[in-house]
């Protein structure tokens, strides 16, 4: 497991198209669930969202009855009428097909683009980033830091704990925990 060749240069190529405030800040979360917090409570009325996944909910509009997750919290701040629209920006390595959430698709301002087609006026100076620690590596958490550091933003880790990765230091147990639970 490693870094896409796509994070280099992504800041430079995502500045080119949007004009950030000053003002602008990165939280660097655990769990997706936390862009909605973040979207409600910065008065967000668009979401861009860089992803394999498109969190609009998997199962339908039932499926954004439940609580937030990080399954649902896009569809969820559409469904709440906290963001009147979304565009999804598909990772080169996803699986999904916006086929796959056609009634979702149908009930809100869902737009499926590619970075070329990135273009926003009214900027809110806050970006979400997740750390998905339960899907990525802790040997690739430094890159992430790097990552970060990279977009000139000031940031803030919110329950990110350190993840010190020493194979040599780790007895069979936790090596079977690591694989299960990352």
């Amino acid at each position: 497991m490693n870094v896409a060749d796509e994070a280099n240069g992504f800041w430079e190529m995502l500045k080119k198209r949007i004009k950030f405030p000053k003002s602008t800040k990165i939280v660097v979360s655990e769990s997706h669930a936390m862009a909605y917090y973040i979207a409600k409570e910065n008065g967000c009325d668009s979401v861009y969202s860089f992803d394999a996944h498109s969190d609009l909910g998997y199962g339908g509009i039932k499926s954004l009855d439940f609580e937030v997750n990080c399954a649902n919290w896009l569809g969820k701040l559409l469904n709440d009428k906290i963001v009147s629209d979304a565009k999804i920006i598909y990772s080169p390595y996803t699986n999904e097909n916006p086929n796959d959430f056609e009634e979702i698709n149908n009930s809100f301002d869902i737009s499926y683009c590619g970075i070329s087609d990135i273009s926003c006026k009214n900027v809110s100076p806050i970006i979400h980033i997740c750390r998905s620690g339960c899907w990525s590596a802790p040997w690739l958490d430094k890159k992430l830091l790097d990552f970060v550091e990279k977009s000139s933003f000031k940031y803030t880790l919110l329950d990110c704990e350190d993840r010190l990765w020493n194979p040599n230091k780790i007895n069979l147990a936790q090596q079977i925990d690591y694989m299960l639970y990352g």
